[in-house]
């Protein structure tokens, strides 16, 4: 089996709550996959697993107020570095094309971290995770 139609695990990690074949594939391109299949879940394909081998060249602009799973988020960036407060907390992201990899604090709530991936609507859609994991939590949506 050729390594592009190979399972990549780490990518399909990433991307588990993913709930349509448009958000599987964005997610799985931002990990680095090469390629998708989305039946009942998403499966990512092939790739080295590196996100800014297989981004755009060019970062897509974050900064924005939207709204979220857990209230209104304010989206600010300089550059591929983009900060996020929301109601329980803040996030650090770095951008590369039309995705972040971000890490974010909630004081005593926890730390973790998070991969999220603007869509072409706006949208910026993606999971997040408690300790190392990036999806662990479950689904993260921001709407502008």
């Amino acid at each position: 089996m050729s390594s592009a139609c190979s399972k990549n695990e780490a990518a399909t990690s990433a991307c588990s709550s993913s709930t349509n074949g448009t958000t599987c594939e964005s997610c799985c391109k931002a990990n680095g996959a090469n390629g998708y299949k989305y039946m009942s879940a998403c499966s990512c394909l092939g790739g080295n697993g590196n996100a800014a081998s297989t981004a755009p060249a060019t970062t897509v602009s974050f900064t924005g107020s939207y709204n979220s799973t857990w209230g209104k988020a304010d989206f600010m960036q300089t550059g591929e570095h983009v900060n996020v407060k929301y109601a329980r907390g803040t996030m650090s992201c770095t951008a590369s094309g039309n995705a972040l990899d971000c890490d974010w604090d909630e004081g005593a709530g926890g730390t973790g971290k998070a991969k999220l991936v603007k869509e072409t609507s706006g949208t910026i859609r993606g999971t997040w995770g408690k300790g190392s994991s990036a999806s662990n939590g479950g689904a993260w949506v921001f709407t502008p």
